[in-house]
């Protein structure tokens, strides 16, 4: 019998709602106004809230443009580190392909926003270049731990640098042309293909 979570307290529900709606009034203005030409005082003035209200969900206006994206990409981490560990780098990242989400590989319209976004202005493109620094080296860890190496190995570094090239170029093909690319089997054929290349035995075909 699964267990379910409990209620959220009015408190805790107000707290989502302000983020949420902060959220939103940061896309909407990005989308009228342009990204570099978007004030933090604009945003919390069309959210209906305080500069402080603002700063006490979010860090900068960086973080609200990346969150979206930033808690996906958090999820499949998650889930990838959830897979058992017998399982190589790339067959982990096979199987949660194959879970119901898919990885989230077709990007919501909040996701494909922030894409968007980070091609148009180079300013947040520099701000997400840290992020994903940070995120293979998540990856270099996590397939570390798989391999039995140590995370400044080759072979964790390569396999995590190859992954994050991969989804890159995936996500670029889809923004270029969503109807005729398949990001989930481009995906799946660019990891085999690195299975095959990087990985000592997959078990995969």
């Amino acid at each position: 019998m699964s267990e379910t979570a409990p209620p959220l307290g009015r408190r805790e529900r107000k707290k989502r709602e302000t983020r949420a709606a902060i959220h939103r009034a940061a896309l909407t203005l990005f989308v009228g106004k342009g990204y570099s030409s978007t004030r933090v005082s604009d945003i919390a003035e069309a959210a209906d809230v305080s500069e402080a209200t603002f700063f006490r969900y979010f860090s900068s206006k960086e973080e609200v443009a990346l969150v979206a994206l930033m808690s996906r990409i958090d999820a499949v981490l998650d889930a990838l580190a959830a897979r058992p560990e017998h399982e190589l780098p790339l067959q982990a990242c096979l199987g949660v392909m194959d879970t119901p989400d898919g990885l989230g590989l077709v990007p919501g319209q909040e996701e494909v926003l922030t894409i968007q976004l980070l091609m148009q202005s180079p300013s947040l493109t520099g701000h997400f270049f840290w992020k994903v620094t940070q995120i293979t080296d998540r990856l270099a860890a996590e397939f570390a731990r798989r391999l039995g190496v140590a995370e400044s190995s080759m072979e964790a570094q390569l396999l995590a640098t190859a992954v994050i090239a991969v989804l890159n170029a995936v996500l670029r093909a889809w923004i270029a042309d969503p109807a005729g690319s398949n990001p989930f089997e481009s995906t799946r054929s660019a990891f085999l293909a690195l299975a095959q290349g990087l990985e000592p035995t997959t078990g995969t075909s």
